[in-house]
C-alpha cells in the first residue's frame, strides 16, 4: 500500500482518521481536510477521491463516532 507508512505516522487509530471529516454533507474531496492530503503526501486527483471515500465510509461506522 503506497501510503500506508505516511497513514500509520501521521495517525494512531482509525478514529483519528475518522476525524478528517470537515463537511460530512459534502461530496468528493469537499468532505475531508485538505491538510490529510498533504501530510499523506497524496497529489493525484484520483488517489484522493479513494480515500475521501474510504475517510467517510469509515466515519460512518457507528463504533467510531466522535459524538
Amino acid at each position: 500500500m503506497r501510503y500506508s507508512a505516511a497513514l500509520h505516522g501521521e495517525f494512531t487509530s482509525l478514529s483519528e482518521i475518522a476525524a478528517a471529516i470537515v463537511d460530512q454533507n459534502a461530496q468528493g474531496l469537499a468532505c475531508v481536510e485538505p491538510s490529510v492530503f498533504e501530510a499523506l503526501g497524496i497529489k493525484m486527483l484520483g488517489h484522493k477521491l479513494l480515500l475521501s471515500k474510504g475517510i467517510v465510509a469509515l466515519a460512518s461506522r457507528p463504533d467510531l463516532r466522535l459524538m
